[in-house]
């Protein structure tokens, strides 16, 4: 069965954690000076989030078939997509170039700032 709007919005918040989490470590092993700004706002996010993120791991246990997978599979690829196009638009973070430092400490600033997912 298809994902309700609800399992929609709480798989794309799963994907974020894991992304913005794959952010975070990278910043911290690639620019350890910039490791207490990211994981503190990485941190402060998931705080934030950490209701609906139990819910969402509730969600991705229930929906474990083979069919459900490939649907969250398309939504978080459509979220990536989407936290992409905020760093780039809203951040002013260029693709086209190996992240950087200040990369990193426009991302632990900006993460407040990351617009909530509709539900």
């Amino acid at each position: 069965a298809p994902l309700s709007a609800e399992e929609e919005r709480l798989t794309r918040l799963m994907a974020r954690k894991d992304l913005l989490g794959g952010i975070a470590t990278f910043c911290a092993r690639t620019f350890p000076a910039t490791a207490p700004g990211v994981q503190d706002a990485y941190g402060a996010w998931q705080a934030a989030h950490q209701t609906a993120l139990d819910q969402a791991a509730v969600v991705m246990m229930a929906r474990s078939s083979r069919s459900d997978a490939a649907a969250a599979s398309a939504v978080v690829r459509d979220e990536q997509l989407k936290l992409q196009a905020w760093t780039v638009g809203s951040l002013g973070i260029a693709e086209d170039r190996k992240p950087s430092a200040a990369d990193c400490e426009t991302i632990g600033r900006g993460l407040k700032l990351l617009p909530e997912i509709a539900a």
